[in-house]
């Protein structure tokens, strides 16, 4: 979603910037902080996920009766 909203709101500089509401340096640095900011929130979302893979597989885990393991 948040690849979407960047995508959006990238497309609204370069029209902004084709008008000539904005100039093409603005323009150009403004999407590289939102390039940046999509980086940064991705590389927080994946370290999340790894950290709860962690702890799930750190628990100790239970056999149930059918003969499968699952996390207690």
């Amino acid at each position: 979603m948040l690849i979407v909203i960047g995508a959006a709101v990238a497309a609204g500089w370069f029209i902004a910037c084709f008008v000539g509401l904005v100039s093409p340096a603005v323009a150009n640095l403004l999407n590289g902080l939102l390039l940046l900011g999509v980086f940064i929130e991705s590389v927080r979302a994946q370290r999340a996920t790894a950290r709860l893979w962690r702890k799930l597989d750190t628990q100790p885990r239970v056999r149930e009766a059918s003969g499968r393991e699952r996390a207690s």
